[in-house]
């Protein structure tokens, strides 16, 4: 049998440029000879390519879920730092602009704003939940970002009442 699985880590309004010009490639192989295949491709497909990480399939599958829920939890993070911020009158910008400069953190995906979305995030984060469900434990990080994920759209909302002076419907 020769398969892999070549997972997409993609960005949202970014998916043709991450997916031609991935910061890497993580391979899920069957086989070595699979792998190798499906490396010669690639290769053949774009030349230029960066690294690509091979590994068994499930390590792949485990890699991605990791990895999106790992970013919901960031984004939920922050998210939820905007919230105390605002409650007491410290500008979630400027914070997170400090600690971005730490080498440890990263300035990607940590500004406050909406709740993420998409395909990946919400899916994959629950397919993570689940994971940790079937290997005898939780997985209360994830869990959390969810709950701060569907509580952040209710705040933005009452945020937009308030300002406004309407209510919902």
């Amino acid at each position: 049998i020769k398969l892999c699985y070549w997972p997409e880590f993609t960005a949202l309004g970014q998916v043709i440029d991450s997916m031609e010009d991935p910061e890497y490639r993580v391979v899920g192989e069957h086989t070595q000879g699979a792998g190798d295949l499906l490396d010669t491709f690639i290769k053949q497909w774009q030349p230029d390519a960066l690294r690509t990480i091979r590994m068994d399939i499930l390590d792949a599958e485990v890699t991605k879920m990791t990895l999106n829920t790992y970013i919901a939890m960031k984004l939920s993070f922050v998210n939820h730092l905007g919230r105390i911020c605002d409650s007491i009158g410290a500008n979630v910008d400027s914070v997170t602009n400090a600690v971005a400069s730490d080498s440890r953190i990263s300035g990607n995906y940590f500004s406050a704003g909406v709740r993420y979305g998409g395909p990946c995030f919400p899916h994959d984060n629950i397919a993570f939940e689940q994971l940790a469900h079937s290997a005898e434990t939780t997985a209360p990080l994830a869990q959390a970002a969810d709950k701060i994920n569907h509580t952040h759209t209710k705040w933005i909302g009452d945020i937009i009442q308030d300002a406004t002076g309407q209510t919902g419907t």
